[in-house]
């Protein structure tokens, strides 16, 4: 996996830039604010307990925007772990489907092998029955099921020909059936 710098998001720089401002500010209060500050005709506050205020309500800030910070870090982390999930998920069907597709394209080459391992056709209604029965046989080696159905349909009728049913030893049901 290749390895990447650090580039901080959008919401860190932000949360940095806000952070460094209420710590300036809260740094810069007691310079900032000279004398008593009067909120009204008869409510004056003091140096000391205004600049008290302002660095408690600043520290407050502070606390209150860390505190959203990581809650949409943990939203985020939540995120990509979802995400993370379901590549997981859609990688393991690709992975399951590539092997599914490997066996069937062994299969498909085993049974190809089969038909053109055949030199000669059969000429005579025995001689068809025994070829079937052969491809039965390698057919059912290769594939995973209890039973194969050979079908020669008419392409001009689309009438079936001649049909082979075989099964796996131990298997009791056969069937074999041509027309001429």
């Amino acid at each position: 996996m290749k390895k990447t710098k650090f580039q901080p998001s959008f919401l860190q720089i932000l949360y940095l830039i806000i952070f460094i401002i209420l710590f300036g500010v809260i740094i810069y209060t007691p310079t900032l604010i000279k004398g008593p500050v009067s909120i009204s005709s008869k409510l004056i506050l003091e140096e000391e307990t205004f600049e008290g205020s302002l660095i408690c309500i600043l520290f407050i800030m502070s606390i209150l925007i860390f505190y959203l910070y990581n809650r949409e870090v943990k939203k985020h982390k939540e995120l990509i772990n979802k995400i993370n999930i379901e590549k997981q998920k859609v990688e393991n069907r690709l992975i399951d489907s590539e092997r599914y597709i490997g066996v069937m394209n062994v299969q498909i080459q085993e049974i190809k092998a089969i038909f053109n391992s055949i030199n000669e056709y059969p000429d005579t209604k025995e001689g068809l029955k025994k070829a079937f029965i052969f491809f039965g046989e390698r057919v059912i080696g290769i594939v995973n099921s209890e039973w194969v159905l050979f079908r020669i349909i008419n392409n001009n009728t689309q009438r079936t020909i001649c049909e082979h049913f075989g099964t796996r030893k131990g298997f009791s049901y056969s069937l074999s059936a041509c027309q001429h």
